[in-house]
């Protein structure tokens, strides 16, 4: 101890070291201590005062429920990130001027015609459901239900489900066509009150799709499309792959469906040919004597 007084006052005598630096430092050091120890004061004055609350057992289940949910939705979406090679929420921050539903921020708009039980709104996704050979489950039902009451995109969603079509194709389009392919071709679905989240749901799932896609070496998109529902078990067709398709697209994801193939019959046009060159070859000769 006393070795670093007398280095101190060394450095202080040759002024490498300024007292009023020093004393300077002192002061925030000390009122970095004194803060710090006011907010754990605070803090544990907080949990021992929740500790004597009736509420307080609520209160810490209800965090620590909320923080297991956070930490096992991040360790999921870095395993997706693990298996596909890409991460949605990192492109989405990336590419956050792309999204295709900042227009859907504004507030729920006050007239609608949907009944306003939550029985009447399950009813309509029930029937659709069955309509268009669906497979939404109950429990994903009733969250699209209870999203309408919050969100205007899933409001706007259940609307457009309450109307008839004379085909599939018509429900299928629109700024949302991409989220009715996912609904619909797949038969298994992941559904989020969020609308972000679920883009970047459907994104993984098309993204998985068309991976697989590119390393296919087939000579039809119709070839493609079949081998990709045996893989995925979904329900593709030529529409709704192509939409799944411009959607990636859009959102700057890249890939190769090939340039087709044109067929042809090699051996009669080699048969032709040879016609050719047999009609043509007393005129060559002729022409190779006079010379």
């Amino acid at each position: 101890m006393g070795v670093f007084l007398l280095i101190f006052l060394v450095l202080v005598a040759t002024k490498k070291i300024k007292l009023d630096n020093v004393f300077s430092f002192i002061g925030k050091l000390y009122l970095g201590i004194v803060g710090i120890s006011i907010f754990f004061a605070l803090f544990l004055g907080g949990l021992i005062s929740l500790a004597y609350s009736p509420l307080s057992t609520v209160i810490i289940f209800g965090i620590l429920a909320v923080l297991f949910k956070n930490y096992k939705n991040k360790k999921k979406e870095e395993k997706k990130s693990k298996e596909e090679g890409w991460h949605a929420t990192s492109w989405d921050k990336e590419n956050k001027n792309q999204s295709a539903y900042q227009q859907y921020s504004m507030p729920l708009k006050h007239t609608t015609n949907l009944p306003s039980s939550v029985k009447g709104r399950k009813k309509i996704i029930d029937k659709f459901n069955k309509l268009y050979n669906l497979t939404l489950t109950p429990e994903q039902i009733q969250c699209i239900v209870n999203s309408t009451y919050m969100s205007e995109i899933w409001r706007s969603e259940l609307e457009a489900m309450n109307v008839q079509y004379n085909s599939v194709y018509e429900w299928m389009t629109g700024p949302t066509n991409w989220l009715r392919v996912y609904i619909h071709a797949f038969s298994i679905q992941e559904i989020s009150s969020d609308m972000r989240q679920q883009e970047s749901m459907a994104m993984y799932a098309f993204e998985s799709v068309f991976k697989y896609a590119d390393e296919l070496n087939v000579d039809s998109n119709e070839e493609l499309i079949r081998r990709v529902n045996e893989k995925f078990l979904t329900y593709f067709d030529d529409a709704s792959f192509m939409i799944a398709y411009r959607f990636l697209e859009s959102k700057g994801l890249k890939h190769n469906l090939g340039k087709g193939q044109v067929i042809r019959n090699d051996s009669e046009i080699d048969k032709l040919l040879n016609e050719y060159k047999d009609k043509e070859m007393p005129k060559n000769e002729g022409t190779t004597g006079q010379m």
